[in-house]
């Protein structure tokens, strides 16, 4: 209703633009920035990265799209002390693939030995062979295009689907008919007989994939992947090398 006085018009001109000068000076300050050092972090940050013994800890991150294990190994040649989980992993996978080959080895002699006691003919115990050379060698395609790293879930996986494999490849080659006419009675079932097993177990451990515990998901996902392999070999691999090698008899 009335002017305000001359007092009041400078208490209002102070509050509103007294700190327009020292606005100035900083950003007058921050067009001179010098270069930073480490004095300038904030102390939390500098003991974080920087030991009070003068020794810098540096994190490094792999890019998109490479794999955690190819990311350690390259790093590991470049600073063969780094430190980190990917590190531990890798490490972990190298021991594991060592005692692998040393188990499988073992088991697979095992199996051969095995089922040329149960076939007891050179013939037809020759068409287990390529079975099981295949599947050991699929199964590690299969790891290593989905990039899967070797742990203790996907070693009890394989344990039990090449075990599985192997009678199923027995029966498969007990039935191939080596000689002999061409005609296949109708009623004859052991061809379905042979690969129940493996359909079977397929069907058994497929739903384990969907688990929300990573383990028992890795045993899922790669036994049904090693169970497909094997049928796929089983069913298409002994049959067509039996023809082979009846045609050759």
């Amino acid at each position: 209703p009335q002017l305000p006085s001359p007092a009041r018009v400078q208490a209002i001109e102070a509050s509103l633009f007294s700190g327009m000068e020292p606005m100035a000076r900083t950003a007058a300050a921050l067009t001179q920035l010098k270069q930073p050092t480490l004095e300038d972090l904030d102390p939390a940050l500098r003991r974080r990265f920087v030991s009070p013994e003068g020794e810098w800890r540096i994190e490094v991150m792999p890019k998109e799209g490479i794999g955690s294990l190819s990311f350690a190994a390259a790093l590991r040649k470049v600073a063969p002390d780094a430190a980190g989980e990917p590190v531990l992993a890798l490490s972990r996978n190298e021991i594991m693939h060592h005692e692998t080959v040393l188990a499988f080895a073992a088991a697979l002699t095992g199996a051969v030995i095995l089922a040329f006691a149960a076939l007891r003919d050179l013939w037809r115990w020759l068409l287990v062979l390529p079975v099981m050379a295949l599947f050991f060698t699929y199964a590690a395609a299969a790891l290593a295009i989905m990039n899967m790293a070797l742990s203790a879930a996907m070693l009890a996986a394989l344990s039990c689907a090449a075990a599985v494999t192997s009678a199923t490849a027995v029966l498969m080659a007990e039935r191939a008919r080596l000689s002999g006419p061409e005609n296949v009675d109708p009623r004859d079932t052991s061809f379905r007989t042979a690969l129940l097993p493996l359909l079977v177990l397929a069907g058994a451990v497929a739903p384990l994939a969907l688990s929300a515990n990573p383990p028992v998901a890795d045993y899922g996902l790669s036994a049904t992947i090693f169970l497909v392999i094997a049928t796929a070999l089983c069913m298409i691999l002994i049959p067509s090398l039996g023809q082979w090698v009846r045609q050759l008899l």
